[in-house]
Order: structure tokens, then C-alpha cells, then sequence
């Protein structure tokens, strides 16, 4: 029945009235605009029930902006972040990446014209995106920690943001490199890298990584 009724409707005719577009005025749409500059939309990567004044509370303790910032829940783990200077916003975006509860909380930026239930977060990153991690390649080959290698690792799992080159001989155990992990591959352990002997199996640890469920992407 409610398909029957469906079909019908897609068949009605729009009346003169209802054709008609309406705008909204520029003053307005420009305040608007304003406004939503200095937003963020968060998605809470969960699938445990929690306590979305909790989070609220926590969030604005962690973050501890100057000049305060109202929450507001959107839709399910879907939140909009409204602070009231820029400044605050871009402490926010660069000092994460952040979580709740053990669970990844991403930010982005509010897209113009773009729904915040349409925004799209398949990547962590920082800032613009959401979180962004560094990684540490334990026991790379000393003549193999170059940007370039660091550049193909990374590109392995999302995009590459950066590389230490703190350590350019090689004496410390790890090469370290920092990535947009996208979230909808399953998390890298390690990599085999080519060698004069043949290949060489290389494992990655994360720093500050937060509990990552692929179930947690789409719920």
C-alpha cells in the first residue's frame, strides 16, 4: 500500500504556486555564513551507548576555549561545534587528534551549502578533516628512512601529511611519519619493504590511537 501510494505521488503535477523559487535575503545568508564559518560538525566513532552531555562537558574541558562554544546534537553521534572566535576553532583542528571514552571524535570543517548529515568522514585527519596520527615504522633498513619511503608507506593506508627527519642517519629504532588514516580500510600492522636480500617485513605502531572499529565508520 505504501509503494502504491508513492508511485502516485511521483506522478503529480506541480501546481504554478508551487513552482515558484523563493530566496532567502543576501543580509541574512551572509550573518548565516558567518556563523557557520567558526562550526565544526563531529562524528563520535562509536557503537556503545554514552552520555551525550557527558561528552559535552568533557569536550569543552578538554578543548578549553577562550571564548566559550555552544554544542548541539544533530542527529545520533552527529554533533555541530559553534565557537565564537576563529581562534578557538583552529586551537581545536590542530591541537587533536581527540576522543571520547576511548572512542574517535572527527571534525570537519562545515561544508557551504552542504547538509552536516552529508558530510562524509572516511578519513582521520588534521586539520581541515578531522584527527591526523603519527606513525612509527619500527626497524626500517638505516639506508631506507627517506622521505620518499616514508611517502609510499603512508600513501598505503591514506594520505601523507609529513615526515621526522629529525633522525636522517637512522640510530633510533623507529622512522616516523604522520598520515590521514582512512577509515574504511582496515588498519595497516606493517608493510614489506624491498631489500639488497630480498624483502623485510616492517611493523607500524600509532601514537595515541583510540579504539577504531570498521563497524563504527557506518553506523
Amino acid at each position: 500500500m505504501a509503494e502504491g501510494l508513492e508511485h502516485k505521488l511521483k506522478g503529480l503535477v506541480l501546481t504554478e504556486e508551487e513552482e515558484q523559487i523563493i530566496e532567502c535575503d543576501e543580509d541574512e545568508i551572509e550573518t548565516i555564513g558567518d556563523q557557520l564559518i567558526l562550526c565544526l560538525v563531529g562524528k563520535l566513532l562509536t557503537s556503545n551507548p554514552f552520555s551525550v552531555e557527558a561528552m559535552k562537558n568533557t569536550m569543552k574541558v578538554a578543548w578549553r576555549v577562550a571564548n566559550g562554544m555552544v554544542v548541539r546534537e544533530i542527529e545520533n553521534k552527529l554533533f555541530i561545534f559553534q565557537f565564537f572566535s576563529m581562534s578557538d576553532k583552529v586551537k581545536v583542528l590542530e591541537d587533536g587528534p581527540w576522543a571520547f571514552d576511548g572512542a574517535p571524535l572527527l571534525l570537519k570543517e562545515v561544508e557551504e551549502g552542504a547538509q552536516p548529515s552529508e558530510i562524509v568522514f572516511d578519513t582521520i585527519s588534521n586539520p581541515k578533516q578531522s584527527l591526523r596520527l603519527w606513525v612509527k615504522a619500527e626497524d626500517v633498513p638505516p639506508n631506507e628512512r627517506t622521505k620518499s619511503m616514508a611517502k609510499s608507506m603512508a600513501e598505503n593506508m591514506g594520505t601523507f601529511v609529513e615526515f621526522d627527519e629529525t633522525d636522517p642517519i637512522g640510530w633510533s629504532k623507529n622512522m616516523c611519519f604522520r598520515v590521514d588514516l582512512r577509515l574504511d580500510k582496515p588498519l595497516k600492522r606493517g608493510i614489506r619493504v624491498a631489500t639488497t636480500a630480498g624483502s623485510k617485513w616492517v611493523s607500524y605502531r600509532y601514537e595515541r590511537l583510540m579504539d577504531l572499529c570498521m563497524w563504527d565508520v557506518w553506523a
